[in-house]
């Protein structure tokens, strides 16, 4: 049998991927903050400037949240998680290519709409409608168990792409992901 015709392996393919999203969504996103000391170091800019962009992030990454899992209901998850992955990308390129305190600020609601839409509860919610009731418990704690492993991941390996490669290169590998 083919994947095509293999419900399971349909199954386990979605379940993976819908983990790798939780792992890099749920990590980079909620990590940023090593990004602060070498950023406003290097660009001569106070903690406000940064600290805002990430509480506007915090707010629209909650705000999109609801509403992206209301539109993955309606028009699928696929569709509302590669949203979600292209626009939190673009707002980490922005964060990265271009140095204006403004911009920087704005891209707050870029990478928060951008997160919000390819979120863990949008993930978990996918992961819980592909499995029988049986096996719905050890697949929703695999994504749970994703989500905080990337967090857990994400801040050593930032501050790994720091070390190596400066702030600048390090946002665009982030974004890249």
């Amino acid at each position: 049998m083919d994947a095509q015709t293999d419900p399971q392996q349909n199954v386990t393919a979605a379940i993976i991927a819908g983990c790798i999203v939780a792992f890099v969504g749920f990590g980079f996103a909620a990590t940023f903050g090593v990004f602060l000391r070498p950023m406003s170091e290097d660009l001569g800019w106070g903690r406000e400037v940064f600290s805002l962009s990430l509480a506007i992030q915090a707010l629209c990454w909650g705000i999109a949240q609801p509403l992206a899992g209301m539109v993955a209901d309606r028009y699928g998850t696929a569709r509302v998680l590669a949203f979600g992955a292209i626009v939190s990308a673009l707002g980490f390129f922005l964060r990265g290519a271009l140095i204006d305190p403004a911009v920087f600020i704005a891209s707050g609601v870029i990478v928060g709409v951008g997160t919000g839409a390819c979120s863990f509860p949008v993930v978990i919610v996918a992961l819980g409608k592909v499995v029988s009731a049986r096996q719905r418990s050890f697949v929703l704690g695999l994504g749970t168990a994703a989500a905080s492993t990337g967090m857990f991941v994400a801040a050593p390996l930032s501050s790994l792409l720091l070390a190596l490669l400066g702030w600048q290169t390090s946002i665009l590998v982030i974004a890249a992901s």
